[in-house]
């Protein structure tokens, strides 16, 4: 793993549109943003998918300014049977810095509710340390674990049962930068995928499509939103079996439970 990550840069045109050479042109037009985060909800079956759960678990490739995060975050606090605690792990090779991150969250957030919420996320945003950042929100269920750094050596390292991915940070050309969607990381994203684990993209590349059903995904092509860009979902559903052991489920927070063994500072910070 580098000792240093080198943050995704932002500036602003002469048109007033704030441009990354990472993640393109981000979007003027909020309400259009956060329309495009939620067709990757529904792509994964979201919401209604988590209801009822204990737990549910979403993957992303690429965060960039956070946009689908603060859009599944703002889904599940606006349904009732949602699930007890929502699981969102991204990686993220380039993160902002806290600045450029405010800025780029300015453009996409659509109304009081999501701007609390990326105030929130904005405030609590780690510093540029390579590896894995957990941050909890409405009181602990919602949790964010970032992990910053190169997005195979991420992948491996997560123990984790994934119920959903989000592929691609919404922008086909930048989407395939910095190899977050090779058939290096299909393998890795099956690694963790529960039977059932649904994903979504933007990204229509044939040889993606190749590694996902070649690592037991799925493959379909949605065309239903005009002037939206056309999206590819699919499932976990291999034919054969491709591994001994299955990814572990988080537990539920009634069941974490701890022994703490004798009197020393652990057992003085019991309460």
């Amino acid at each position: 793993m580098p000792d240093r990550l080198v943050p995704a840069t932002l500036a602003r045109r002469d048109d007033g549109i704030l441009v990354s050479p990472e993640y393109g042109e981000l979007p003027r037009d909020a309400s259009r943003a956060r329309a495009h985060a939620g067709r990757m909800l529904a792509g994964n079956g979201l919401p209604a998918r988590w209801q009822g759960r204990r737990t549910f678990t979403i993957i992303e490739t690429g965060f960039g300014a956070g946009g689908r995060f603060l859009a599944t975050w703002a889904a599940w606090r606006d349904d009732p049977a949602r699930c007890e605690r929502l699981h969102f792990v991204a990686i993220e090779p380039h993160p902002f810095t806290r600045e450029d991150l405010r800025r780029a969250v300015s453009h996409i957030v659509a109304d009081t509710t999501i701007s609390k919420n990326a105030d929130a996320l904005v405030d609590a945003w780690p510093m540029h340390v390579p590896g894995l950042h957990r941050l909890e929100f409405d009181e602990g269920r919602v949790v964010l674990t970032l992990a910053f750094g190169d997005a195979l050596g991420m992948l491996q390292q997560l123990v984790a049962r994934a119920d959903a991915f989000y592929l691609g940070n919404g922008n086909a050309a930048q989407a395939a930068h910095g190899d977050l969607l090779s058939p290096d990381i299909t393998r890795a994203l099956a690694r963790i995928a529960g039977v059932g684990a649904t994903y979504a993209t933007h990204v229509r590349d044939d040889a993606l499509k190749q590694a996902l059903e070649e690592t037991g995904f799925t493959s379909r092509d949605v065309d239903d939103c005009a002037g939206e860009p056309a999206l590819r979902v699919g499932e976990y559903a291999p034919r054969w079996r491709m591994r001994r052991h299955e990814p572990p489920r988080a537990l539920p927070v009634a069941a974490r439970e701890a022994i703490v063994i004798g009197a020393g500072l652990a057992g003085c910070a019991v309460v």
